[in-house]
């Protein structure tokens, strides 16, 4: 068994849980020390030492929150131990130093893999977008270039290639990777649970745009076929052939549906209640795929909503008897507060969540690909929240408000991160609205994605 020797700090006592245990799967017992450094002593006697660079700084207290802390430029190292050509070094230097009995590493793993993990940046840095979200641009993994790599998971091979050639006797975790599809429900249906003047005034702007009568034909068919009964005539109503894309490929995908919100602009205001929304879950249950909640438009520094929201998806799902007990979240716009907003989720009895990717710069938000249980930075206390990092947004691709990336080019981008997330064995989590497969461009690039 390892024994770790560290300061009593509760940031780096959290990153030697998700490195050391989570993560690599090692067994090893925790030493308190007085040293400013982290040290790893093999069953050997060899040791690996992480001088700390970082959290000695602010006596180890929660003053680093700050926006001059961040780095405005990075280092990068490449050495015997790096498994690339070279990986990103947010805090400390690329020096490490090896003797016959140890190696001294003074990349610090331990406080970058924090910066990252823990989003303590966008907690120090007040600017927001017209969502009040957090500016991509001014993320340093944008600025430095490497957002679209998972720096953690570098950080991983990184540590444990040098245990091994210390001689670690244990073995790491293995990881097999997998794809993880999920579809954010914001409009069920076009036809369906919306306003007669707002179907005729659509009807009639297609005419406009169409100029064929044989159009409007068709679909006044289609609104009173749908109005009638037949849902599944729902140009949105899709959720059939999502599930049969994801059973042939042998996934599950998770709908996360709203259940509140108090955005008449964002929020579409369906009813989670509604015989029709329950009955759509309990098909999307028994076929075998997953139910979550979209926190609405304002729900994300709310921590009453959130729980309000949560109560009500629960008590449709119950009626409908769909297991209720393991629900995760997405937050609608991807609104997100750094701490705010996790603590908020587990409050309300949440067990995971999948908001943390930029809306408009698809890549590693959290610098991750793997699950991890999240960090309260304001209490300094890990939650049992865990993160599952969303990767890829459709509209992110090819929306022009983002990237604008035509299929090629979107194939291209989302097959790279693919890619980063299959060579460390990690989780490419990818995000598909119902409403993009009525499109059959979008359809198909999906499909070429999952494929690919």
């Amino acid at each position: 068994m390892l024994k770790i020797r560290h300061y009593d700090c509760p940031e780096i006592s959290y990153m030697v849980k998700v490195l050391f245990n989570d993560y690599l799967g090692l067994e090893y017992q925790v030493e308190f020390h007085e040293n400013a450094s982290t040290e790893i002593i093999l069953e050997n006697g060899r040791s690996l030492v992480f001088p700390d660079s970082f959290f000695s700084r602010f006596n180890y207290s929660t003053s680093f929150i700050n926006k001059k802390n961040i780095p405005e430029k990075i280092s990068w190292t490449s050495n015997e131990f790096t498994e690339e050509n070279r990986i990103p070094i947010i805090f400390g230097t690329d020096k490490v130093v090896v003797e016959e009995s140890r190696i001294v590493c003074n990349v610090d793993v331990l406080a970058s893999s924090f910066f990252m993990l823990s989003r303590w940046e966008e907690a120090a840095i007040a600017q927001t977008d017209v969502h009040d979200r957090f500016i991509a641009d001014n993320a340093l993994a944008v600025k430095e270039g490497f957002l679209e790599k998972p720096v953690v998971n570098q950080y991983l091979d990184f540590i444990w290639n040098m245990l091994h050639s210390l001689g670690i006797n244990q073995l790491r975790n293995q990881r097999s990777f997998k794809i993880e599809v999920s579809h954010d429900v914001d409009v069920p249906f076009m036809l369906l649970l919306v306003p007669c003047r707002k179907v005729i005034r659509n009807i009639i702007v297609d005419m406009v745009k169409r100029r064929s009568l044989l159009s409007v034909i068709r679909n006044m068919i289609k609104v009173i076929l749908v109005r009638t009964g037949n849902i599944k005539k729902d140009p949105f109503y899709t959720f059939d052939e999502i599930m049969d894309i994801s059973e042939k490929n042998e996934m599950k995908s998770t709908f996360f549906f709203l259940a509140g919100g108090t955005s008449r602009k964002h929020d579409t205001g369906y009813d989670i209640a509604g015989g029709t929304i329950r009955a759509l879950m309990s098909e999307i249950s028994e076929r075998g795929h997953n139910i979550g909640l979209h926190g609405s438009y304002n729900s994300f520094n709310n921590g009453e909503m959130i729980r309000e929201e949560m109560e009500k998806l629960k008590t449709s799902m119950k009626i409908e008897n769909i297991p209720n007990k393991n629900i995760g979240s997405r937050q609608h716009f991807l609104r997100w507060k750094t701490s705010d907003t996790f603590q908020h989720l587990e409050n309300a009895g949440i067990i995971y969540d999948t908001s943390l990717v930029y809306a408009d710069k698809p890549g590693f938000r959290a610098g991750t690909c793997y699950p991890f249980h999240v960090f309260n930075v304001q209490t300094r206390k890990m939650l049992n929240l865990i993160e599952r990092p969303l990767i890829v947004m459709d509209c992110s691709l090819t929306e022009k408000r983002y990237l604008n990336l035509n299929n090629e080019k979107a194939l291209k981008k989302a097959l790279e991160l693919k890619y980063e997330c299959k060579r460390y064995g990690g989780v490419f989590a990818l995000l598909w609205h119902n409403t993009q497969f009525a499109n059959e461009n979008s359809c198909n690039l999906y499909k070429e994605i999952l494929k690919g």
